[in-house]
């Protein structure tokens, strides 16, 4: 029902086009491994094939609030979606039984080698859980390589764009017996690597040899460093009758720069001294200035500052 409502609309606003879909069988069950840029792609892989697809899904998509947030949760429980609980202590383990228990009753589970959304655009290494449903199941792995849902609705963004959205679907990986042979754990991993190869020859994305959670983490903590930096520069300069310190400081050995006047959105490895010498700028800024009267403050105060502060 969800593919008569939703699918015209679909089909009439982004053009969804689909090559290779005869790679996929007509019966019986297969894992249809895809890249993930967009949570929208969990919408329009379904819609391209003649035969439902289950995906597994964050839990909180299903109880979410909002207009776009409950008609995402209304697609999803209608398409029969598998709801996933990652805060679990056995939640990825669990997600892959159930899964598993999916491909055995003959249906096409897709699954996101990545194990998350691209932070970039790239391709990020694949997580060993497509080895463990291959290996378990004994069933093709078909990779495939989607373009433009990023464009349409990237992370952090609630309304959809129009664009033209496209699947490539290739053809079920062979997995060599020197592969399969290998200790399980070994034997995964090259599984996942020959599964993100493929995609990535589908999907022509530049291919970064880490997890994309890790690189989530990296972003994260340098964002929250930057932060913390740009406040502490505020917090010293509203206090001492000097004009605040631009968000970033640069260090040229025996005195401290001003390079910019606001924060670029990566930190950049000379912030890390900086934050050491920014609360001694703030106090000998502060002992200067308490030894003035208020009519004489000036905004040059700053010691060690290659030029005064305009």
């Amino acid at each position: 029902m969800s593919r008569v409502l939703a699918g015209p609309f679909l089909h009439t606003i982004w053009r969804p086009k689909v090559t290779g879909a005869e790679h996929v069988p007509a019966s019986g069950g297969a894992i249809l491994a895809a890249n993930h840029q967009s949570v929208v792609d969990s919408i329009f892989l379904p819609l391209m094939m003649d035969r439902p697809v289950t995906f597994s899904a964050k839990s909180e998509y299903f109880t979410a609030s909002g207009p776009a947030a409950r008609l995402w949760a209304w697609y999803l429980k209608a398409t029969n979606q598998l709801q996933m609980d990652r805060d679990g202590p056995r939640a990825a383990q669990d997600t892959l039984e159930a899964a598993l228990a999916l491909l055995r009753e003959g249906n096409l589970f897709g699954i996101y080698p990545e194990g998350t959304r691209s932070p970039d655009g790239r391709l990020y290494r694949g997580r060993p859980g497509v080895g463990w449903l291959a290996l378990k199941s004994g069933l093709p792995v078909i990779p495939v390589g989607i373009h433009g849902t990023r464009r349409v609705l990237p992370p952090g963004h609630v309304v959809p764009r129009p664009g033209r959205i496209e699947l490539r679907i290739g053809a079920p990986l062979e997995f060599a017996a020197s592969v399969t042979s290998a200790p399980p754990g070994k034997a995964r991993q090259l599984i996942a690597e020959q599964v993100m190869a493929a995609i990535k020859e589908l999907s022509g994305q530049e291919y970064v040899h880490m997890y994309a959670s890790d690189r989530k983490a990296e972003l994260a903590a340098a964002q929250k460093q930057n932060s913390a930096l740009s406040r502490r520069a505020k917090l010293a300069g509203s206090g001492s009758g000097c004009r605040p310190l631009p968000a970033v400081i640069g260090l040229d050995r025996s005195r401290v720069s001003v390079s910019f006047r606001s924060a670029p959105p990566a930190i950049t490895t000379r912030l890390v001294p900086a934050a050491a010498a920014l609360a001694t700028i703030a106090r000998d800024c502060r002992s200067t200035t308490t030894r003035r009267s208020p009519s004489r403050r000036s905004t040059s105060c700053w010691p060690g500052v290659s030029a005064p502060v305009t």
